[in-house]
């Protein structure tokens, strides 16, 4: 019964070409930015090609030692981390775009 389930984000990757976590990626940007575009869109290449980098990136992990420092001190730099990597990654992402003309900065 389970094989007659359609994953509507792997079919829009393959019909666009691209693999579903960069198009899990765009429905992320349309929905937090309001934005209506589609992973074929042609403006969106530079991210395209730039997307495994970023993927690898956001992928590594930090190795830390914080001897003397509680388990609670050491949670909260490292999620701090992934949060600062997130949001850096979130601002090239959208750095891009607006180079790229998919979104404008408004004053």
């Amino acid at each position: 019964m389970n094989d007659k389930i359609i994953d509507l984000l792997q079919v829009k990757a393959k019909a666009a070409g691209v693999d579903p976590q960069f198009q899990n990626l765009i429905e992320q940007l349309n929905h937090r930015f309001n934005l209506h575009i589609e992973s074929s869109d042609p403006r969106l290449d530079r991210l395209k090609t730039l997307y495994p980098i970023l993927e690898n990136t956001a992928q590594m992990n930090h190795k830390i030692e914080l001897t003397g420092n509680p388990k609670s001190m050491r949670d909260a730099f490292l999620q701090g981390i992934e949060f600062g990597k997130t949001q850096t990654l979130l601002d090239l992402i959208v750095c891009l775009l607006e180079a790229d003309g998919v979104i404008t900065k408004h004053k």
